[in-house]
């Protein structure tokens, strides 16, 4: 293997890793907190209040989450944009969620600055924290309902497809059976995903 070879690599691995730890522990603790809008609006502020008194937020943020998404969102738009897509020759499964992964990568990066922008980085220069009155605001926007529902179902497949994929390509889960039913698995965990979270959208309109 050359210098190249192995520099990619490594590269390559963490940018996988770092799709699942922290990412996708990251994805789910934030549809976890939105479900709190299940529970009418005085639990999902509380729970906002929760998140905003962890001690050295901004530094936690930044190095478990910022960091992470900026390394994996930009080599994964260089891994979108230089990679070779075989569906017109080769129309299996696979293929196809291999195009579907990169799409939703795309979709999910352009969302996820935005949504961090406008709810996040707009409070902090503001002095105010996000509320279910925000959300219920924003969501009375037909536009917006759209976008999201279209944004954080493509977060959920990109993460639950990229899943399955880390377990293949770090070797722990091998065999065609195997694989077969850890991709049931990820199915299951995107249909649940993906139910709860039109559940808690559908709690702001």
């Amino acid at each position: 293997m050359s210098v190249n070879e192995g520099r990619y690599f490594y590269l390559r691995k963490l940018y996988s890793l770092s799709g699942v730890v922290p990412l996708g522990l990251f994805l789910f603790e934030h549809l976890f907190s939105n479900s709190y809008a299940l529970l009418g609006p005085e639990r999902f502020d509380s729970q906002v209040k929760a998140l905003h008194s962890i001690p050295f937020l901004l530094g936690v943020e930044l190095v478990l989450i910022i960091l992470p998404l900026l390394y994996h969102g930009i080599y994964g738009l260089y891994i979108a944009f230089t990679g070779q897509i075989n569906t017109g020759r080769y129309g299996y499964g696979r293929n196809w969620g291999y195009v579907f992964q990169r799409v939703t990568g795309v979709i999910t990066l352009v969302f996820v600055t935005w949504h961090v922008w406008t709810l996040r980085v707009m409070d902090l220069m503001n002095g105010t924290v996000v509320s279910f009155d925000t959300m219920k605001e924003l969501f009375s926007n037909p536009a917006v309902t759209v976008i999201y529902g279209i944004a954080v179902v493509s977060a959920i497949y990109h993460f639950t497809n990229g899943l399955w994929g880390v377990l293949v390509d770090w070797g722990i889960v091998t065999g065609p059976r195997a694989q077969a039913r850890v991709a049931a698995c990820c199915w299951a965990i995107f249909t649940v995903l993906t139910i709860v979270s039109i559940s808690f959208m559908a709690a702001f309109i």
